[in-house]
């Protein structure tokens, strides 16, 4: 089976285009993009190779390994386009980031390439950013979500040795979508650190060793708030199930969160299917919303298959 099991074709160069502008719009996306001359980018051999420039269409188009231990692209500039393949292969040694966003309003169109071999495959702490269509394994992380308003779909991150996909302090509705993460040392998504409204759709996360969806954080003055988890139930064994840990997880950071759960298959998972380690999933008025589930167990604080998540088998 391909490990993409729920890619949809979402985006088109086109869409990505659409989707990527705000404000004024970028120059490269005014007009035919026939008429803009690619920047062809160098592979980060011995040092990291920089994308200062704005409005600009970069492309990388042939596979490569490096043993540079820094990080290896750096998009520092904003309203720029980075076509990567089709179906390439970036290479790190062990360490570092393969690809540092720090701009705005970039675009990352990586048509079904991989990145291997990094601390941390892409590290995204930009603002309004768009990511489509790459794979990460063997990193640690797969994909790190620091920045705001940032939007990755159609994503593949396994058998890294840490989080398949981490929003960690992502702000202002940060979201993934169609995506797969299994086989990771770690949580297949884990979301903490203060990330607002975040949310995840479209996904099937499997044969994580930690959980496969971790909602909290280390403080409760780091709470998330509102975090939607949603659409997990493409079929009872492509959802969320044989994860090492619990199949969904609101830790006690998010007594009064308000996080959303709904849409979602989970089966056979070393620890609870379906988990709020808050007894009656909340307090003071602000409880956390589970709906539209279909689980083997569940528990809210202490109190197993509880009131607050309920369970409809037929799902």
């Amino acid at each position: 089976m391909d490990m993409k099991v729920i890619k949809h074709g979402l985006l088109m160069l086109a869409v990505l285009v659409g989707l990527g502008l705000t404000g004024s719009q970028a120059a490269w996306a005014k007009g035919k993009l026939s008429q803009v001359d690619p920047t062809t980018i160098a592979p980060c051999t011995s040092a990291t190779t920089t994308l200062a420039g704005s409005d600009i269409v970069y492309t990388l188009t042939t596979s490569f390994s490096t043993t540079f231990t820094g990080t290896c692209i750096k998009v520092t500039g904003n309203d720029n386009l980075l076509v990567i393949g089709p179906s390439i292969t970036i290479s790190g040694a062990g360490a570092g980031i393969g690809i540092d966003i720090e701009g705005s309003n970039n675009v990352i169109n990586g048509r079904a390439s991989t990145i291997s071999g990094f601390a941390t495959g892409v590290l995204d702490h930009g603002s309004n950013s768009l990511g489509d269509d790459l794979d990460f394994t063997g990193n640690g992380t797969g994909l790190k979500l620091t920045g705001s308003t940032l939007r990755w779909i159609n994503l593949n991150s396994s058998s890294n040795t840490g989080a398949g996909i981490w929003l960690n302090a992502c702000r202002d509705e940060c979201s993934v979508s169609d995506f797969f993460v299994s086989s990771n040392g770690g949580d297949g998504l884990l979301i903490d650190g203060g990330s607002p409204a975040a949310s995840a759709s479209l996904f099937i996360s499997q044969d994580n060793t930690g959980n496969g969806v971790h909602v909290g954080s280390n403080s409760k003055d780091t709470i998330n708030g509102k975090v939607v988890i949603d659409d997990a139930a493409l079929d009872t064994t492509l959802a969320v199930n044989n994860n090492g840990g619990d199949g969904v997880f609101l830790d006690a950071s998010e007594s009064g969160a308000i996080d959303k759960v709904t849409g979602i298959i989970s089966d056979t998972n070393g620890g609870i299917d379906m988990h709020d380690a808050t007894a009656n999933c909340g307090t003071s008025g602000h409880f956390n919303l589970w709906s539209s589930l279909s689980f083997g167990t569940s528990k809210a604080g202490a109190t197993s298959s509880p009131v607050c998540i309920p369970n409809l088998p037929s799902l």
